[in-house]
């Protein structure tokens, strides 16, 4: 199980407690305590309760022994919330923030206790700088799950029907919030157990981010006035002007209707309407249709993740040499409202290819390259989020500011990250400042790999960049719907591969 989103506000957060507590391993129990207290009443259970305390004490611990030194007279944050159907749990610290810089060659037991699997539905951490770092430990709440009060019969009966006439009248609306059972009950007809999106299968879920305007959801109806379609924009703050378009879901009887392109000329409308820049969203590559309908819709490909979905049994039927193997995903970009021509920075290496797709995605930009760098002497430091995802066993790492522990920072995070496991590592930076064109190359020879470029994602662009441990990735497995697509394809391959040679080169 995993959450969609990749980055969330926690201006979007209920509190319930907040609690200040003195730094001393003794007080442990008290913080387990009460958010035990606070889990029981919101119905966890009692093995999630027991795990969630046991990560508590652990982070605590670190905390005071790794963070502050074993001074026992310093103070520690503690606050509950709920956040889209979610208990979230915030740890803040000013104690010393990580030693990245030292931790070459061991690892920080603060980070391993956030990074511990199975104990939390999703682990958050952001380092705030010279304010401390912040851990946020989220388990979701008890859920209705649609695929317990139906049999599998009445998805295989469903796929069994007729298809609709093509003439009928279909009407295009916002999601309200009375129709949000019978979605999830379309969502179970038409795909039984295989929606990628787990929280479409739980109406608590769906309603919390609608409520919390980070999800704005429109749908299909037919003639008899029963929900076909279903299409998202997903936002990651109630500030963004990009949003993620995904959650497709158009009923099997009335497929090659064109309801995914009235839904997403409807959402495109709302998009303008409320001065949206940007819309993104991500394509399967095992075939090309899905990408071939963002086309037609005035979608282009921003980017290719390679390795980003987990392996799946149901598509070895597809990979021509039958073997189970991760799959790759390509980033769609439209671009909505008029954009102002703004500067960049990037390395020599990025500088040909980025100019190439900006004109393809329709945004004017000067590519320059800086010979600004991160000095040791400069005394201000980075501001960096982390999100990890156990479902899709990925983690992003997301700069919001470089500082000088920025290059240090990143190389632990993935070094921590392998040897958890973890199998693929996306890496956002922002380029609307000079330090990019220096950091970039740094973390090329640490193995990072083009992914591509988002505009307009968080206050500016962002280029994504890549890492992959240990994951096989076979070109033939990925499909394109278009040149441009297929050349984009190739750059990053190319790139993958010089980044290898490289390491290699420098190891020998």
């Amino acid at each position: 199980m995993g959450t969609q989103t990749i980055l969330q506000s926690e201006n979007q957060d209920r509190i319930i407690a907040k609690l200040t507590i003195l730094s001393d391993i003794k007080l442990i129990k008290t913080v387990v305590s009460t958010v035990s207290n606070v889990a029981d009443t919101l119905g966890l259970s009692d093995d999630d309760i027991i795990k969630l305390g046991d990560v508590l004490s652990e982070i605590f611990k670190n905390i005071v022994c790794e963070g502050y030194g074993g001074d026992n007279k310093q103070e520690i944050n503690v606050s509950i919330s709920i956040r889209e159907h979610s208990l979230v749990v915030t740890i803040e610290d000013k104690g010393l923030p990580f030693y990245f810089d030292k931790l070459k060659e061991q690892s920080d037991n603060r980070f391993n206790s956030i990074l511990a699997l199975n104990y939390a539905d999703q682990v958050n951490y952001k380092n705030l700088g010279s304010n401390g770092n912040r851990a946020e430990i989220v388990k979701y709440l008890p859920v209705t799950d649609i695929r317990k009060t139906l049999d599998i019969s009445v998805h295989k009966n469903h796929i069994e029907k007729e298809k609709a006439d093509s003439s009928e009248n279909i009407r295009i609306q916002m999601l309200e919030l009375k129709d949000i059972k019978e979605l999830v009950k379309v969502v179970y007809r038409n795909y039984g157990y295989t929606y990628p999106n787990e929280f479409m299968y739980h109406p608590e879920r769906i309603e919390a981010k609608i409520k919390s305007n980070l999800m704005k959801s429109c749908v299909a109806y037919n003639s008899k006035n029963e929900i076909v379609g279903h299409l998202s924009l997903s936002f990651e703050t109630n500030e963004s002007k990009v949003g993620e378009s995904g959650v497709a879901i158009v009923d099997t009887r009335y497929r090659g209707h064109g309801i995914f392109k009235n839904m997403r000329n409807y959402l495109y409308r709302y998009a303008l309407e409320n001065e949206i820049v940007g819309i993104y969203g991500e394509a399967v590559t095992i075939h090309p249709y899905t990408q071939k309908g963002v086309l037609k819709l005035g979608g282009k490909e921003a980017g290719f993740l390679l390795g980003y979905s987990p392996d799946n049994v149901s598509v070895k039927d597809i990979r021509e040499d039958g073997q189970n193997r991760r799959q790759s995903i390509v980033l769609m970009y439209t671009a909505v409202t008029p954009n102002e021509k703004k500067t960049v920075y990037l390395p020599d290496v990025y500088h040909e290819y980025a100019y190439n797709l900006y004109e393809y995605l329709g945004f004017q930009r000067d590519i320059v390259l800086s010979d600004t760098s991160i000095k040791k002497s400069d005394t201000k430091l980075g501001k960096t989020n982390v999100v990890v995802r156990h479902d899709h066993n990925q983690a992003f790492i997301i700069v919001e500011e470089y500082g000088r522990d920025t290059l240090v920072e990143i190389n632990f995070l993935v070094r921590e990250m392998c040897m958890n496991k973890i199998d693929c590592i996306y890496l956002d930076l922002p380029i609307f400042g000079q330090l990019s064109s220096y950091v970039i190359p740094k973390l090329r020879d640490s193995g990072f790999f083009f992914g591509g470029i988002l505009p307009e994602l968080r206050n500016g662009d962002v280029l994504r960049l890549q890492y992959l441990n240990n994951v096989e990735i076979m070109k033939n497995d990925i499909k394109t719907a278009s040149d441009f697509g297929s050349k984009l394809l190739n750059y990053v391959i190319e790139d993958m591969e010089q980044v290898e040679m490289n390491s290699l080169l420098s190891a020998s």
